[in-house]
């Protein structure tokens, strides 16, 4: 019997009452205003001894000065210095925890994690950011460095980056032409520090801002702590703001621009939205899910996969919380490669009328309103405090807190009616905003009449002033440094279950959350190895969740819709070196069992159709032609590739060649290596959540113990471990090629990305492999900024593997400092062997990995993840190993680490960008 659906549990009763009775749904805070106004919310979770913090500041761009933009956001970069503060600032660093900001329309917002025991020292750094003043000559061109870099990285080097940027600024703001680069530097550099300190003045006050805390938190003394610090700066009156672009009548604006990095054109607009405290803001809400907000969204059915005109659709604009002012209705659609932006918004315009006209039903709308539930309630209450601070300030800060228990009784009275009128008033009417977006090589629509620029200027700040101002005098109130955080988070063990046809079942019960987080993990070892080396791995992990032998891909992802269920394959925390096939599926505890039947499904018979084979196909080349990916994420994929071995030469040329036909003979091959390849003996089943042990037990047999036959087991030998010989892995590797580099035409920046591996399975190397990684952080962010050499958003960060881990710098910069900075990421490589940690170092990095942990043990997911590593290595004790290293952590037990490891591991480099320019720092640093 094939097990998809489990009606029983499905219409017991309506699904928005299943989520509004889960244990948990109800969010209670505290609310209070103190007397110099500074609103603050207190949200008490006991999930793990953390506290997220976020401030929302009633700033944004709005406020620019008229005529230049950037003065908010360069504002934020200076307001969240840690050099230029009254003291040490930031002891949230020294406790592993991190203030990052964005800037949006009308809001400024900073964010923070930190282990509960050091909660003042980073409450002392929201207070002082509210209250100092001083914004000198060398903090500005600081601040201009990284914004500028900012922009490089995340406007001008992305595909389609200056699209996103155009039909927002037209939208809120009514400029009716893309801005270049230089339009860019031109506003930003021209921002005076008395600017910027009368903006602060205005908007930087207790008395605009909300302060929330959640996690951790004893209430009465983080209130204390708060009115100790913010001071007596007293509440005064806040000038008025200037009128959103959107509030005003205006005509439609148009734009176009040609993009160097695009291989395909593309299509903007932006509708005219509603505010979020709209009667019709939910319906609005749905109706944006209904589009593109799910596997089978209208418009992707429609343009994608019906009429064929486009590779991508997405959205942008409209969503909970929303904005007190009428935030956009924005859809993005990237067509074919030799399309034309016309034809592209046409298709666009007749999708809608067929979606209003003919496509939308009571069912889809109750699919659409059960999603936004579960993803509001996951989001908010299963994925620990970070998510929830950060959406309760959005509401403070507009008067809405109530709304964070409210919101699913405002999609539940959405009706079909409802959707339908705010399609017909939204939709159905001429955008506010229309881009086109061409390639360099096509040509320009005909009838066009906007201003053409085409965004590949490199942007290269250079220091201007070495000016140093004299240092403040210190607040009212101090606080002292923390000590060390303990690692106190463990990991707990698994139950454990072996079905008779060998899938092994681990399961952790976490009553915290009503959400159960499911991995379903096939090994590639041993004679499944083919998977990892043959180009058509991709099309078999990919097709599988097509459809099974008794559902077509369609009817699955309808059957998932309804339950509201997220299936996700190749994204588990083993998956980057080739070595597992990921399979997760996440919901409700009540969709359990109809979850399981799905797996079960897919891994028992899947369908493996010849027209799904070439589909997939054909939407691995068309991706690949059309949608460049984020050039950090591209050459980090690259750089691990080559490490791991997995990357085979001429897959892609081969797959492109072949998916036009996918005849009977490719069908085959793929069929004969999904049967060698996936089996049972070589899977674990891992669950974790508030389900309990015998259920999960029950279901599984029922969904898995028949998969591959009774006799399975015994005809095939079983592996009692996930682990694999991490010694003759590395030594495979060093045969890797160290070099990938990819030339990116216009390219603003280059991006570098340098990783290395160490051969290790157990939790205490991981742990030192972590502490390396911190350090490294640290120290690439001092040299970029002491040596003037811009890296905006540089990572370092730590790859799970199946037989090792892997540790990746990445960088990206103006190509003219790509080399110096490429010589920079290896000398600091080579420095965590040759100059010994300072003990604050030691202490600050030990901190900075324990708060990782501390702040990962708070989800099911990511208890999930961890369980799946132990399995991995074969290590039962790997998480109990990894905390006792942190804390007897020594400056010669690092050294020794990283001499044994670190200075004869195998490395490899991946550029994307102006490769030639940084060709001779490869070629020195790699002799």
């Amino acid at each position: 019997m094939t097990l998809l659906l489990a009606p029983s549990v499905v219409d017991s009763q309506p699904t928005l009452s299943r989520i509004r009775d889960t244990p948990g749904f109800r969010v209670s805070f505290v609310d209070t205003t103190l007397a110099n106004g500074l609103r603050v919310v207190l949200v008490p979770q006991r999930f793990a001894p953390i506290v997220s913090v976020s401030l929302m500041l009633r700033v944004g761009s709005r406020d620019d000065t008229p005529g230049r933009t950037g003065i908010a956001h360069l504002l934020e970069h200076l307001a969240g210095d840690p050099a230029f503060a009254s003291q040490r600032r930031f002891g949230g660093w020294a406790s592993g925890g991190f203030l990052p900001g964005f800037t949006g329309f009308s809001d400024t917002g900073y964010s923070a994690r930190t282990p509960s025991a050091n909660l003042d020292a980073v409450l002392f750094d929201f207070a002082d950011l509210l209250q100092r003043e001083h914004i000198g000559e060398m903090g500005l061109e600081r601040g201009v460095r990284g914004v500028l870099a900012e922009h490089a990285q995340g406007v001008y080097n992305q595909a389609y980056g200056l699209s996103g940027l155009c039909a927002w600024e037209a939208y809120w703001r009514g400029i009716t032409r893309c801005r270049s680069p230089e339009d860019i530097e031109r506003d930003v550099r021209a921002a005076t520090v008395d600017e910027l300190r009368t903006l602060f003045r205005e908007r930087y006050r207790p008395d605009n801002a909300v302060l929330v805390l959640a996690g951790d938190v004893d209430a009465p003394r983080a209130l204390r702590s708060i009115a100790r610090f913010v001071g007596a700066r007293p509440a005064q009156p806040i000038p008025a703001r200037r009128a959103a672009a959107p509030a005003q009548v205006r005509p439609q604006i148009r734009l176009a621009v040609t993009d160097r990095l695009a291989t395909a054109p593309r299509v903007d607009v932006a509708f005219r939205g509603t505010p979020s405290g709209a009667r019709d803001f939910a319906a609005v809400a749905v109706l944006q899910d209904l589009l593109v907000g799910s596997g089978s969204a209208l418009l992707s059915r429609l343009l994608i996969d019906e009429r064929q005109v486009a590779a991508r659709v997405e959205s942008w604009g409209e969503g909970f919380p929303g904005s007190t002012e009428p935030a956009p209705i924005g859809i993005g659609i990237v067509g074919r490669a030799q399309g034309q932006p016309d034809s592209l918004e046409q298709a666009l315009t007749s999708a809608f009328s067929t979606i209003v006209n003919e496509r939308l039903t009571a069912r889809l709308v109750e699919q659409a309103k059960a999603r936004l539930a579960r993803s509001f309630v996951e989001e908010t209450r299963a994925r620990g405090p970070d998510a929830l601070a950060y959406l309760l300030s959005e509401l403070a800060v507009d008067g809405q807190t109530a709304r964070i228990n409210g919101w699913v009784d405002e999609l539940d009275a959405v009706t079909l009616a409802d959707v339908l009128a705010a399609a017909r008033r939204y939709l159905l009417v001429p955008a506010q905003v229309v881009m086109h977006t061409l390639p360099d090589s096509a040509a320009r629509a005909p009838g066009t009449s906007a201003t053409i620029v085409t965004a590949t200027t490199t942007t290269s700040p250079q220091a201007t002033t070495t000016a140093t101002t004299s240092s403040p005098a210190p607040p009212r109130a101090t606080v002292v440094m923390p000590a060390v955080v303990s690692p106190s988070f463990s990991v707990p063990s698994p139950a454990r279950v072996t079905l008779a046809n060998g899938v092994q079942v681990l399961h952790v019960v976490d009553p915290r959350t009503p959400f159960f987080d499911v991995r379903l993990v096939i090994r590639h070892d041993g004679p499944a190895a083919a998977l990892r080396t043959s180009p058509l791995a991709a099309v078999v992990r990919d097709v599988v969740p097509y459809g099974t032998a008794t559902q077509s891909r369609a009817q699955l992802q309808a059957t998932l819709d309804s339950l509201g269920l997220t299936l996700v394959v190749g994204q588990g925390a083993t998956d980057e070196d080739g070595r597992t096939t990921t399979f997760r599926i996440t919901g409700l505890a009540s969709e359990f069992e109809a979850a399981m039947g799905v797996l079960g499904a897919l891994v028992r018979a899947p369908a493996l159709r010849a027209d799904d084979i070439r589909a997939v196909m054909q939407q691995h080349n068309r991706t690949a032609a059309t949608v460049p990916g984020d050039p950090r994420a591209f050459t980090q994929m690259r750089a691990w590739s080559l490490l791991s071995g997995t990357r085979s030469a001429g897959a892609s040329s081969d797959l492109a060649a072949r998916a036009p036909s996918a005849d009977a003979t490719l069908a085959a091959q793929v069929h004969a290596l999904h049967r060698a390849t996936y089996r049972p003996e070589i899977t674990s089943l891992v669950v974790a959540g508030p389900v309990a042990l015998a259920d999960v037990r029950r279901w599984a047999e029922r969904a898995l113990g028949t998969w591959g036959g009774p006799s399975v087991a015994t005809s095939r030998p079983r592996s009692t471990a996930m682990g694999c010989d991490a010694r003759a892995s590395v030594d495979t590797m060093r045969t890797a090629p160290p070099v990938d580099s990819e030339r990116r035409a216009g390219s603003a920046q280059t991006t570098v990305t340098l990783a290395t591996i160490i051969p290790t399975r157990t939790g205490a190397d991981h742990a030192l492999l972590a502490v390396a990684a911190a350090v490294l952080r640290a120290r690439i962010g001092d040299r970029a900024l002491t040596e003037r050499w811009v890296s905006y958003g540089h990572r370092v960060q730590v790859a799970q593997s199946s037989c090792a881990r892997a540790v990746s710098v990445q960088v990206s910069v103006p190509a003219a400092q790509a080399a110096q900075a490429v010589r920079a990421m290896q000398e600091e490589l080579d420095a965590l062997v040759t100059r010994p940690l300072a003990s604050v170092e030691t202490d600050v990095a030990r901190n900075a990995v324990v708060m990782l942990r501390l702040s990962e043990s708070v989800t099911a997911a990511r208890v999930v993840d961890h369980v799946v590593v132990q399995e991995v290595n074969g290590a039962p004790t790997y998480w109990r190993d990894y905390a006792a290293t942190l804390h007897r952590l020594t400056s010669g037990q690092f050294a020794q680490f990283a001499a044994m490891h670190l200075r004869q591991g195998p490395r490899a480099w991946a550029v994307l960008g102006d490769s030639a320019g940084v060709q001779a720092a490869l070629d020195a640093v790699r002799r």
